[in-house]
């Protein structure tokens, strides 16, 4: 919020809790409602559930994660912001995919799907809610097999690039720290 004031109108701020913090931080929704109601503010996020990395007991951590997301959604509805939906699965699993949607269909929010790395069926499940979905670097990775389906099948009205810098840069550049211009 602070870099976003100093460069008005060029840098706007999202505030919130990543799941990988969610047990660390919790939810201070004091401080969190404060950021958010700035005028520099236009999104909640990065949060959302993320089962690749646990912090400890997993049933715990977990259930942290959710209840820190569940409070976010709440305070985006309320201010009427997006989400920016942070979604990581174990490899070659869509249980974090599958139990976001459950959230969203129960919980209405607007939001967008940040580096999407899931299927087309799941993909069309967020569409069908009314998000948005964004993609990255790993889009030129050459295994990157069903997401290359899923960008070809999405329409563009509800297609957002971003680049996640520093991670995922595009290929021929895959392993470096990616930068923006690429």
């Amino acid at each position: 919020v602070q870099l976003a004031k100093q460069y008005k109108g060029q840098l706007f701020a999202a505030v919130g809790v990543h799941p990988t913090h969610a047990q660390e931080f919790g939810f201070q929704r004091d401080v969190y409602e404060a950021l958010a109601r700035e005028p520099e503010t236009v999104a909640i996020g990065e949060c959302g559930i993320d089962y690749f990395r646990i912090d400890g007991d997993r049933a715990t951590d977990l259930a942290a994660q959710e209840d820190v997301f569940l409070q976010q959604i709440k305070l985006a509805k309320e201010l009427d912001l997006p989400i920016i939906t942070h979604i990581r699965d174990e490899k070659g699993k869509y249980d974090a995919y599958d139990r976001v949607l459950e959230i969203y269909k129960k919980e209405r929010p607007r939001f967008v799907c940040h580096c999407y790395s899931g299927d087309w069926e799941h993909a069309q499940q967020f569409l069908e809610l009314g998000g948005s979905i964004s993609f990255t670097g790993n889009i030129t990775y050459q295994k990157a097999e069903h997401m290359h389906e899923v960008i070809q099948k999405m329409p563009m009205e509800h297609l957002m690039i971003e680049t996640d810098a520093p991670y995922l840069a595009p290929a021929p550049h895959r392993g470096e720290q990616n930068e923006p211009l690429w």
